[in-house]
């Protein structure tokens, strides 16, 4: 990569790929590097070869949007609209990097350029108001779009060769200067056909991926033949043809890893696919169920000690570490103040309020031998604080009218002490306008909740800001829209937590010295029971359950929808709650039980839950099939039986979408979820009941929703 020298010659150390500004105007070396327009091929030598070219290309796309913006002092719009675009560390919205994508035809692979610049056309460029990725700049951000639809693009400055790249429309029509036409015709250009697979220039096959700017300036016809696969040839491979399960074991005993194998065949041909998983901080790695550790030659179950011992692996506390230079001075006296007030309520001690700052800072653990630490920074440093020793600890908010804008209809930035800031975040989002009141009826009352709740967002965002990673350049960020919030921070699930066990998992956060002040303070709930408040309050407000499924190795993301499902079922378990004594209220488990045979979806229930709740007479089973007591009444959902109310939302979601269904379209919604038989039979289940029809027959058959499709706005 590049890197910037200082006015004696010498290289700047030290070198932070991701850093903006200083030696790159408004990007980073990521970006920067591509700009040698004259000499592509002498690039590509420095960088070793070809296969390394193009390896370092991808990673333009691969590595996460990461940045360090301390250069700056904060977030420039540059870096938050390459955050927005979500495609890596690839910043279209501003200029220096846009022809990168071409550089790929130099490096022999020209469908990967014709696959992203059709990703870039279609995610950052719209007829809205908001259609634009970031600067015009002189019109290159336009320019950029009309050479890349016409199919090509001037990469080198000065020299009269076009790159290849693939046209976005099936036909078009330039007027030249001279009076002459050039016709781009592409008949079965489309969005899965993007791939170039044939060109002919004026009648003759044209194997070159360039155009020559004088041969263009004569005029004619082009015509490019589209596909919708890349070009490559198999080979195949008989290599343990028959035993891969003894590869898997053979594998398995000599490096202590179990990998995983699939055969794909084409033209005949096999192809087999080896995956080799690493183990994450905190987890184990079992084969057949059984962790294994190596001793000696052997391989043994594991012991306890040792089990113990990878499970208690754990990030060290960043919130612990000295803050060097910050001093007491910096410190907010709102947020010592607030800090007091909530410690004196919560430990019931109205002295504290009283004590000398020195000394609480002292009793919390966040000064020691007269250093203050990143704690005390983010729970009570001023902004020019913040921005000065920690640039990344930022809570932004944007709220945008539909899921497919771009660009924020509105936005703020909060890089306050979490004391102070948590307040001001929620009263952000708290606008009536964008946090409407929803309605149910319960007889001839009317009924309200909030479309977001106060005590699951809070605790939500205040999760994220203990769990998040400080090593990560990312702030953490809350999109709201009308329907739904999603609050993302860096860093991924913490050591030994997935989605699967994260109401029962105790989970250490990356910031323990902050979360414990927290807790003391009584912000948030012990490690474990924030989790369990906010699937509690989804579930009492008749909601879709705290979603996680978009997050990843490098980020947490927890998305709260708005609309109720079912009203009866608030009114049932309210008043099922409402007429036990505290000490008999029932449990967030117990709760997602009754939740969960409300809507149909009997995947993890518990058996003791069962069981205790149909010795209450809360649920009934019928022959292995449960429903709630006759005191739920859901005529809706009672018609509905035997279809998952949660699969619907993603059905009804379909429609909003698309304006139809089809089953290439629930195939494609239902990854990883349902198989194809099931969505066949999720699609008859539906018919069957009458809330779709088809809309046409044959191999693409289409459905339209009928009156009868249940409501989920």
């Amino acid at each position: 990569l590049m890197r910037g020298k200082n006015a004696d010659g010498t290289f700047q150390t030290p070198f932070n790929p991701f850093k903006w500004g200083d030696a790159f105007t408004e990007g980073n070396s990521w970006h920067y590097t591509w700009s040698v327009f004259h000499d592509v091929q002498g690039l590509a030598d420095l960088m070793g070869g070809r296969k390394m070219f193009v390896s370092m290309l991808d990673s333009v796309f691969n590595l996460p949007p990461i940045f360090d913006d301390s250069y700056y002092g904060g977030v420039i719009h540059e870096i938050r609209e390459m955050e927005i675009a979500n495609m890596g560390n690839y910043a279209h919205g501003n200029q220096p990097i846009q022809h990168m994508i071409y550089l790929y035809n130099y490096a022999g692979e020209p469908w990967k350029a014709q696959y992203w610049l059709r990703e870039v056309m279609n995610r950052l460029y719209f007829a809205t108001p908001d259609g634009y990725c970031g600067d015009e700049d002189n019109g290159q951000t336009s320019a950029w779009y009309v050479f890349t639809a016409l199919g090509f693009y001037p990469v080198c400055p000065g020299s009269n060769e076009y790159v290849m790249g693939a046209p976005y429309f099936k036909k078009a029509t330039i007027t030249l200067e001279n009076g002459k036409k050039l016709e781009i015709s592409a008949p079965k250009n489309s969005d899965a056909n993007r791939y170039i697979r044939s060109l002919n220039y004026n009648g003759k096959n044209y194997t070159k991926n360039y155009l020559n700017h004088f041969d263009l300036l004569k005029g004619g016809r082009l015509v490019l033949g589209m596909a919708d696969h890349i070009p490559h040839a198999v080979v195949g491979s008989d290599f343990a043809q028959g035993k891969e399960g003894e590869l898997v074991d053979e594998i398995y005993k000599r490096l202590g890893i179990r990998i995983e194998t699939t055969e794909l065949y084409e033209d005949a041909k096999r192809v087999l696919v080896i995956s080799v998983p690493s183990r994450p901080v905190g987890r184990l790695l079992r084969f057949e169920g059984v962790p294994l550790m190596r001793t000696g030659e052997s391989l043994r179950e594991m012991s306890d000690a040792e089990i113990f011992k990878i499970l208690s692996e754990q990030e060290p506390d960043f919130s612990a570490k000295v803050c060097e230079g910050l001093v007491i001075e910096d410190l907010d006296k709102e947020a010592i103040a607030e800090m007091k007030n909530q410690y004196a309520r919560k430990q019931e001690n109205p002295l504290f309020r009283n004590y000398p700052d020195e000394q609480v800072l002292s009793d919390l653990d966040l000064l020691k031998d007269g250093k203050l630490n990143y704690a005390a920074l983010i729970l009570l440093g001023k902004s020019e604080a913040i921005r000065k020793y920690l640039p990344q600890n930022n809570i932004v908010v944007e709220f945008r009218m539909y899921h497919s804008m771009i660009q924020y209809t509105a936005r703020k930035e909060f890089q306050l002490p979490l004391f102070v800031a948590i307040d001001k975040v929620w009263d952000y989002i708290n606008q009536p306008a964008s946090n409407p009141l929803l309605h149910y009826n319960d007889g001839p009352y009317i009924f309200d909740i909030p479309s977001f709740n106060k005590e699951a967002i809070r605790e939500a965002i205040l999760n994220a800001c203990c769990h998040r990673s400080m090593l990560i350049q990312s702030d953490v960020v809350i999109k709201q829209y009308p329907d739904s919030i999603t609050i993302t921070n860096a860093g991924g699930f913490p050591s030994g937590v997935d989605m699967s066990n994260i109401l029962t998992v105790n989970s250490v956060p990356r910031s323990k010295l902050m979360s414990e002040i927290l807790q003391k303070t009584g912000l948030v709930e012990r490690s474990g029971q924030g989790v369990d408040k906010m699937f509690y309050n989804c579930i009492m407000e008749g909601k879709a359950l705290p979603d996680y499924s978009d997050t990843d190795p490098y980020q947490v993301s927890l998305t709260f929808k708005a609309p109720i499902l079912d009203a009866a079922f608030i009114i049932f378990i309210r008043n099922e709650q409402n007429r036990r004594n505290p000490a008999e209220q029932l449990n967030v488990f117990e709760l997602l039980t009754l939740y969960k045979v409300a809507m149909r979806d009997y995947e993890g229930l518990e058996g003791h839950i069962l069981r205790k709740l149909s010795e209450e007479g809360l649920i009934i089973d019928e022959n292995g099939f449960y429903r709630l007591s006759d005191d739920y009444r859901n005529e809706a959902v009672e018609k509905l039986k035997g279809l998952n109310m949660n699969h619907l939302k993603m059905v009804s979601d379909s429609f909003r979408k698309n304006g139809f269904i089809s089953r290439t379209i629930l195939n494609d919604v239902f990854t990883d979820i349902l198989s194809d038989r099931q969505v066949r039979a999720f699609i008859s289940k539906m018919e069957e009941v009458g809330i779709i029809q088809k809309e046409s027959a044959g191999k693409y058959t289409r459905y339209a929703k009928t009156q009868e499709f249940p409501s989920f706005n």
